[in-house]
């Protein structure tokens, strides 16, 4: 009877060790794969921040602007176009702040999948920020 039971507790010992193992690796799993995603997130931003300091040039030469407060997102028109045909697939930005005198975006932020990633220039430094968003609750 003693011996069931020390053999009993041992399994159960192993399958509480088991446990906390399967759990503990879920977690760093999923660390892993947003942290991946993220920086997924952040290099699709940088591109599109390329983009559109790309055409933000060409717009200068014509004497026009990338950031349009009449149009949707802030974006001068067919630049939405423009960035999504450069990479190759839809996405969702807006310029939220421009410096006039310097002709550069210093405040953007960008959408991808369930990341935010947000640029803003301040003090002569580039801040990416990047955000994770989860949905809690749905009414």
């Amino acid at each position: 009877m003693n011996q069931i039971r020390k053999i009993t507790g041992k399994i159960f010992v192993g399958i509480l060790v088991g446990l906390v193992l399967l759990i503990l690796g879920h977690y760093v799993f999923d660390a892993v794969i947003k942290k991946t995603e993220a920086k997924v997130a952040l290099r699709e931003a940088k591109n599109t921040y390329i983009v559109m300091k790309n055409y933000d040039i060409n717009e200068y030469a014509k004497g026009k602007c990338v950031y349009d407060k009449s149009n949707r997102y802030n974006l001068a028109k067919g630049l939405k176009d423009d960035v999504e045909k450069m990479l190759e697939h839809e996405c969702f930005c807006t310029i939220l702040d421009y410096d006039d005198k310097e002709h550069k975006i210093t405040h953007f932020v960008y959408s991808y999948g369930k990341y935010l990633v947000e640029y803003s220039y301040t003090n002569n430094k580039d801040i990416w920020i990047v955000k994770y968003i989860d949905e809690i609750l749905r009414y």
